[in-house]
């Protein structure tokens, strides 16, 4: 049976998302189960190979954006509202324009940080895949210094440079704390060293290696000084599906 673990509201103006806390309000309801971030793993990896063939992500890297699309979209399985359903939109990836919104787009009803509701345009995508390779496209190009962050494994500097570049309009420490605990609780289900973490978080330790997914390469990658060495850049094994998020402002 799956089980629900995280709710997400997502709140935008022209591209500006927030999510909220899990305590809080939820929109996009879906379990999280080991299998379905293992599943998430092999979207991020096929769909880095797209946006750069040839290069191998950090882990850092991956786990970043699989994190982010984790907290923002549900990686795509959002049911609620069910305007989401089949939208395969990861992160909450906006059109930039409201109603009509076309093929290529769908019409749902959202609310602003300050509680106000407005109706917007969301992205449809053909496959995870593609979506997850927008939201790496928006992590990564679009955003340096949020890449930089992403490479460092710092869940703080992600959020403040994400939030900085309209990304999201989260308090950074609100959004920070979601990036982290959705590292922390993935990276638990594929037996693999968290290391996107915040400031507070208690020093980096690997998982029990009996535990760890030999498939993994980052899982059974050996650690230094407490610090993974699948921080960087690692042959990968695997392939799968990926991850989605974001804005309007392309």
């Amino acid at each position: 049976m799956v089980r629900p673990i995280g709710k997400i509201l997502l709140n935008w103006e022209e591209g500006l998302s927030v999510g909220a806390d899990d305590a809080d309000m939820g929109a996009l309801v879906v379990g999280f189960e080991p299998s379905t971030d293992a599943w998430a793993r092999g979207v991020v990896l096929d769909a880095w190979q797209r946006r750069f063939p040839g290069d191998t992500p950090t882990l850092g890297e991956v786990q970043t954006v699989q994190a982010i699309g984790r907290h923002e979209g549900s990686y795509g399985l959002a049911t609620k509202p069910a305007a989401w359903v089949g939208s395969n939109n990861w992160g909450a990836v906006q059109c930039g324009h409201g109603a009509p919104c076309g093929a290529s787009c769908f019409e749902t009803t959202d609310t602003h940080a300050d509680g106000t509701k407005y109706t917007w345009c969301y992205k449809k995508y053909p496959d995870a895949v593609t979506a997850a390779a927008d939201l790496i496209r928006l992590v990564t190009e679009k955003r340096p210094t949020t890449w930089q962050a992403m490479r460092d494994g710092d869940a703080d500097a992600v959020a403040r440079t994400m939030g900085e570049t309209h990304y999201h309009e989260s308090k950074v420490e609100k959004y920070a704390a979601a990036v982290a605990r959705n590292a922390r609780e993935l990276a638990e289900h594929l037996g693999e060293t968290w290391v996107v973490r915040r400031a507070e978080d208690p020093p980096l330790e690997a998982p029990p290696q009996p535990e760890a997914d030999p498939s993994n390469a980052y899982a059974t990658a050996e650690t230094e000084g407490g610090m993974s060495s699948a921080l960087a850049p690692l042959a990968l094994l695997g392939g799968g599906y990926f991850l989605a998020k974001r804005i309007g402002v392309f």
